[in-house]
């Protein structure tokens, strides 16, 4: 196992999320886990390094392809999704 302590850690995390809930999977996760499980993360890595810096990309869609038909029902929870990553960013004193 390689021990690496990064002191720049980037994410994109979401846009699964949101296929989940619009598929109406089992293993979709709500609004409210989503966030909790997202600050875990980060607090976990901070615990590793408490410098760490994290650029958060906001999760997104575009309505091409297959998503052009279905842009209105993918947009909203991609939307509130990245609401929250914002909200998380703030409070982490992120990028």
């Amino acid at each position: 196992m390689v021990d690496i302590k990064p002191d720049v850690l980037s994410l994109l995390i979401a846009i699964n999320d949101v296929h989940a809930f619009i598929n109406k999977k089992n293993d979709a996760t709500s609004l409210t886990n989503f966030e909790q499980q997202y600050r875990k993360l980060l607090t976990s890595c901070l615990a590793q390094n408490k410098e760490m810096l994290f650029v958060l990309g906001l999760p997104f869609c575009v309505p091409t392809g297959s998503r052009k038909n279905e842009f209105d029902q993918w947009h909203t929870p991609t939307i509130e999704r990245a609401e929250i990553v914002q909200s998380i960013a703030k409070d982490f004193n992120d990028v």
